[in-house]
């Protein structure tokens, strides 16, 4: 028997995991979240640390109104 898929437990394989957008989604999620502290770290050498703040919650706001609810 040839290999199926990536993951195997003892319920199965699971023949769709892991495919290339998942991969995609992944790394981009990985981007985002990491790209937070060294655009945190450049922006504190530049501007005070309660402006850095509001721009953080205002950023988060704006994309948080955007989310359909």
């Amino acid at each position: 028997p040839g290999r199926r898929g990536v993951l195997s437990t003892s319920a199965g394989i699971n023949q769709g995991a892991f495919a290339p957008v998942d991969w995609v989604l992944f790394v981009s999620i990985g981007l985002i979240w990491g790209s937070s502290f060294v655009l945190m770290d450049i922006g504190l050498e530049a501007f005070r640390p309660g402006l850095i703040t509001w721009i953080r919650v205002a950023s988060g706001a704006a994309v948080l109104a955007l989310v359909p609810r």
